[in-house]
């Protein structure tokens, strides 16, 4: 993608005729009109690509060329709760709304539709991470968490849900829905899901679900990490860790599949203040600590040939500064761990720079695609012109989410808060065809 870069280089008010009406923040421009227009970018360099070591460049002149449109998918949505996958040009959305109902969202017929598959807010019940993925035919498989009301004096019910429309409507069935009940010793017992972290569809065409199981017995708690797979015929659940990550609203794992169907798995612990890696690449489940106080936002990815690269932060109030971001990877046959420069001026207050929603993601080229949203606005850097370059794309990103199209452009999924009406809207991102006679 080939974009024109526009650079802001001093704290003072500026007004743009360009996609967003701008204003420069702290260390970030915002903007404040999302409909169509043109991109308000920074341009950064590296020494060498591989570092993610970014300075500043010149300012460069201002394009008059439209870059990207956002389209208002839905309004009043759950801020956190969203996901993405592209199939070409069709994206396929899984969101909540109110929190009481579980969307999905699709322009597969040239326009948006919006279809509710499961709605219970008459009950009292509510969904949340939700996770989307496509088998080999292109139908959405999606796994989530429902919550219920359970009977009078028990807890409620966090129930691992799985659906498809394979069958040309959607259906919901439940892989895990625990109850209270007596161990071996007679002691009371209780189990329930939270925070389903990924869905994926093998070359089989079959389920993996990771997600955390929490447990309770006599008054001690522990939060762990299992994989849940239907690759038999049957749903079977496999625990991965057993150590207590601690509550999953910190340490939700990611999780993604490579081409030998082998699961890639990291996630942070409370308790051991540890990022941690676990695949079963070898044919067995290992583990390994890729940093210490390091980690409560990562994902995980894979490039071309399959080599994991993890993505993480280290929290501001470790460092007494706005967050840092780091990234890990064995592609060179060891672990090895690099820092992200930070981007952000040491002035801004760490509670406005707390990135959310790391995420990088490798074309089939190994171009690298790297995103987050921090509360102010949400970020884009690649290096797929050769050169790193970063993109300002949407004020008051809450939370944003990222796939590709079939030519390998960035599609963006993002919550966007409306302080009008203290709600969030849901907008979906792409980039413009250039005009006639122009090249991005």
């Amino acid at each position: 993608m080939k974009i024109k870069i526009i650079i802001a280089v001093s704290l003072v008010a500026v007004a743009l005729t360009v996609w967003f009406a701008t204003n420069l923040l702290g260390c970030g421009l915002l903007n404040t009109n999302t409909e169509q227009g043109y991109a308000s970018d920074r341009a950064f360099r590296t020494s060498t690509v591989e570092s993610f070591a970014f300075e500043t460049t010149t300012i460069d002149s201002l394009d008059s060329g439209p870059k990207a449109q956002s389209t208002t998918i839905d309004t009043d949505v759950a801020a956190e709760q969203m996901d993405i996958v592209q199939n070409g040009s069709i994206s396929h959305i899984l969101y909540v709304k109110r929190v009481t109902a579980l969307q999905y969202a699709t322009n597969a017929g040239g326009s948006w539709t919006i279809s509710t598959i499961n709605n219970s807010s008459a009950s009292g019940a509510y969904f949340s991470d939700p996770s989307i993925a496509l088998d080999s035919t292109g139908h959405p498989h999606i796994a989530y968490i429902g919550t219920f009301d359970a009977p009078a004096n028990y807890l409620k019910k966090y129930a691992l849900m799985y659906g498809t429309n394979a069958s040309g409507s959607w259906e919901s069935s439940v892989i895990l829905s625990p109850y209270r009940f007596l161990n071996s010793m007679g002691e009371e017992m209780c189990i329930h899901y939270e925070k389903t972290a990924k869905i994926m569809v093998d070359s089989s065409d079959k389920i993996h679900i990771v997600y955390v199981l929490l447990t309770t017995e006599a008054g001690a708690v522990e939060y762990n990490v299992y994989h849940a797979t239907n690759a038999s015929g049957s749903w079977v659940t496999t625990c991965l860790w057993d150590q207590n990550i601690g509550h999953p609203s910190t340490t939700k794992p990611s999780a993604v599949i490579d081409a030998r169907n082998k699961i890639h798995v990291c996630f942070w612990s409370v308790p051991t203040k540890n990022l941690t890696y676990l695949t079963n690449a070898s044919g067995s489940w290992t583990n390994t600590t890729i940093a210490t106080n390091k980690g409560t936002r990562n994902s995980i990815s894979l490039d071309r040939d399959g080599n994991p690269y993890i993505i993480y932060s280290e929290d501001a109030t470790v460092q007494n500064g706005p967050s840092m971001e780091y990234y890990a990877t064995n592609a060179s046959g060891s672990w090895v761990s690099r820092a992200i420069t930070d981007l952000c001026p040491s002035s801004v207050s760490n509670s406005l720079y707390m990135r959310e929603d790391l995420q990088l993601k490798f074309t089939p080229d190994n171009r690298k695609h790297l995103a987050w949203a921090h509360s102010i606005q949400l970020e884009y850097l690649t290096d797929s012109s050769g050169s790193w370059q970063k993109y300002l794309l949407l004020p008051s990103a809450t939370r944003a989410k990222f796939d590709f199209d079939s030519s390998g452009s960035p599609i963006f999924l993002a919550t966007q808060y409306v302080a009008s009406s203290n709600t969030f809207n849901l907008l979906h991102i792409n980039e413009l065809p250039a005009p006639t006679g122009e090249a991005h």
